[in-house]
């Protein structure tokens, strides 16, 4: 009995250690340091506002975007859909339309990274002046 009792603690760290290992051959990584832009106040009848984020991958592997979502049709997002090696940066284009829209916004943007459990999030904000009144 007491042979099995090591040969099962003997397995779990094995087990552990293969996890660990795993978990830690794995660093493709990106990086955005402004994931916040406030676009302060705008004039809905100056049409669409847009702002480029820019991310880096900070890991050892290439990295792509596998696709990109955001939290309304009034926000469309643009990327480059090439890999992303290690070192380098690329940039999200993200535009804004303030058509039919008045007051404060708050709008997020999910950044889907190919092989990665985690998304990186990007968010836009600003107030809207509706059209005067005809």
């Amino acid at each position: 009995m007491k042979n099995v009792t090591i040969w099962m603690r003997m397995g779990i760290c094995f087990l552990f250690l293969l996890i660990t290992h795993c978990a830690m051959a794995q660093k493709a990584s990106v990086v955005c340091e402004k994931p916040m832009h406030d676009f302060g106040t705008i004039n809905e009848v100056d049409g669409k506002v847009s702002h480029d984020f820019i991310i880096k991958n900070t890991g050892d592997k290439p990295i792509a975007i596998s696709r990109i979502n955001s939290s309304c049709g009034c926000t469309v997002p643009e990327w480059d859909k090439a890999p992303l090696r290690p070192g380098k940066e690329t940039k999200v284009h993200v535009v804004f339309n303030p058509h039919n829209r008045s007051g404060k916004f708050n709008k997020s943007i999910t950044v889907h990274l190919s092989g990665q459990k985690s998304n990186l999030l990007l968010f836009i904000r600003g107030k809207i002046n509706p059209k005067p009144k005809a």
